[in-house]
């Protein structure tokens, strides 16, 4: 049995039951302008999740112009998608020096840059590969686009996020409804593993996550999934086990899907749509974390409304104040090499 930690447990049910007035990005932005021409810059485009994201995404008629950038190895990539006869134009860019025209401009910067990991890479392993990489990026957006959404894929991104707010701070343009951590993977992996397990159409089960954004750190409240939520204590043990296997993280496919879904939500919501995900963002909703993954709506500047923790069962508590600790650990990371390179 996991050590309760009792003042969490209090503080977490008083917030879930109750509106979260204090929140620091709970109250909802009501914006009427919308952007009808999205423009989504892929950087890291010429890796293999990223091959198959850019086919999705160039098939998504929220998308008016797909810009796909690397270093190198993105030409023939480029060429191919562009043979798909859709409404999205692509734009290819390879080179640093060919970086300032993929960003400028643009409403939504994906990070998919640096090593995807595989086990038994750890999450530190991970962030030593990709911070140097994802900083200079980020350095490179605060001065080419700093009104873009900045969403975040690259691992970890428990400490991506918080290293990308940092460089942006340094610019003083720091705008934390703009910095979007991807946790969709988590999401698509828990409605999934519920599907299979009660044999149901996977399209229509809903599993929340919160907590971190890496598959050890989301945690799947199956107390508010839909369309069904009683489940026995064995039951919920045992999917919360299968959901939150580390080593089941990794696929190409299911990454690229839930890429995509994260760049279409955002881009539905600067057309002024209903777009409601889970998502790592800036957020004082869990006490001692300065970032938390819940549900997020988003519109025409990014985050809108921020949901907070909703009423969790005594067993949830417990899973959330056990990867307290990691996710924590993972945004002071990336809060200390941003200040400190």
């Amino acid at each position: 049995m996991l050590c309760l930690n009792r003042n969490l447990l209090n503080t977490l049910c008083i917030r879930a039951g109750k509106p979260l007035l204090r929140a620091l990005f709970s109250e909802e932005r009501y914006l009427p302008e919308s952007i009808h021409d999205v423009r989504v810059t892929v950087l890291g485009a010429a890796g293999k999740v990223g091959h198959l994201a850019s086919l999705l995404l160039k098939q998504s008629p929220l998308l008016a112009e797909l810009r796909l950038y690397d270093v190198s190895g993105v030409e023939e990539l480029g060429a191919d998608v562009s043979l798909i006869n859709t409404n999205c134009a692509v734009r290819v860019f390879s080179g640093v020096e060919e970086l300032p025209d993929a960003l400028e401009g643009t409403d939504i910067v994906l990070f998919m840059v640096g090593s995807p990991g595989n086990p038994p890479m750890t999450s530190k392993d991970l962030f030593t590969l990709n911070a140097e990489i994802t900083a200079a990026l980020a350095h490179q957006c605060a001065a080419l686009c700093p009104d873009a959404i900045l969403g975040v894929c690259t691992k970890p991104v428990n400490g991506m996020v918080p290293l990308v707010s940092e460089v942006m701070k340094l610019y003083g343009i720091y705008n934390p409804d703009k910095i979007v951590g991807m946790t969709t993977l988590n999401t698509i992996r828990a409605n999934s593993t519920v599907a299979e397990e009660y044999l149901t159409n996977a399209a229509y089960v809903h599993v929340p996550v919160i907590g971190g954004a890496s598959t050890e750190t989301a945690v799947p409240l199956l107390s508010r999934a839909l369309p069904f939520s009683a489940f026995s204590q064995e039951m919920t043990e045992m999917l919360v086990t299968k959901i939150m296997d580390r080593e089941a993280g990794y696929g190409i496919c299911s990454a690229a899907h839930a890429v995509s879904r994260f760049i279409q939500t955002l881009a539905r919501g600067l057309h002024n749509q209903k777009s409601v995900m889970s998502a790592f963002v800036r957020s004082d909703t869990c006490p001692g974390l300065r970032y938390f993954c819940n549900q997020i709506r988003f519109g025409p500047h990014g985050v809108m409304r921020n949901y907070g923790i909703p009423p969790l069962t005594p067993f949830e508590i417990q899973l959330l104040y056990s990867v307290r600790h990691k996710v924590k650990h993972e945004i002071v990371a990336g809060e200390k090499f941003a200040r400190e390179n």
